[in-house]
């Protein structure tokens, strides 16, 4: 009877795989778990323009600077919308100054212009990004993790755990 049963669910299990293996392939490709896809630069571009135009009220001379920041491809698309971000938030500026230098303390919390639900949507999830990643460039993984998750940790790894200890075999 198991056995049955068994080469019942394997024979749909196969057949569900063959219907989606010979399936239509015109249609779009579902994100499956684990794959994500990634802007791509001109749409980074783009949209970062757009937030710009928008937080500097369309100043020519910060529009020359984003054209001229954007004109080098060899750096990576993040760098590029965090210094677009740098370039029409002051807070932005002084944040990312602050996480990139090596010399700095450790920060001891997630800034507050990361935690303010007033802040541009945009602005709040590209510059906790790009926090994210200065932090992790210097080896600073307790603040990546509070930053990236915006919440507070439920356990702290310094300390012990609260439930009482288990008793050893030898005092049993």
């Amino acid at each position: 009877m198991r056995a049955r049963l068994f080469a019942a669910l394997a024979g749909a299990v196969l057949f569900a795989q063959a219907g989606q293996a010979f399936g239509n392939d015109s249609k779009k490709t579902v994100a499956r778990f684990g794959s994500l896809e990634s802007t791509s630069a001109e749409v980074a571009r783009a949209r970062a323009e757009a937030w710009l135009k928008g937080a500097v009220n369309g100043d020519a001379a910060r529009m020359q600077q984003f054209q001229a920041l954007w004109k080098n491809g060899d750096r990576a698309v993040l760098d590029l919308v965090a210094d677009t971000l740098a370039l029409g938030n002051a807070d932005a500026a002084k944040l990312l100054k602050e996480a990139r230098d090596m010399n700095n303390p450790a920060p001891q919390g997630v800034p507050a212009v990361l935690k303010d639900k007033k802040t541009d949507p945009y602005l709040r999830a590209n510059l906790g990004l790009a926090y994210a990643k200065a932090l992790a460039n210097r080896r600073v993984f307790e603040e990546v993790q509070l930053t990236s998750t915006r919440s507070r940790p439920r356990t702290s790894l310094t300390r012990p755990p609260t439930s009482s200890p288990r008793p050893s075999p030898s005092t049993a």
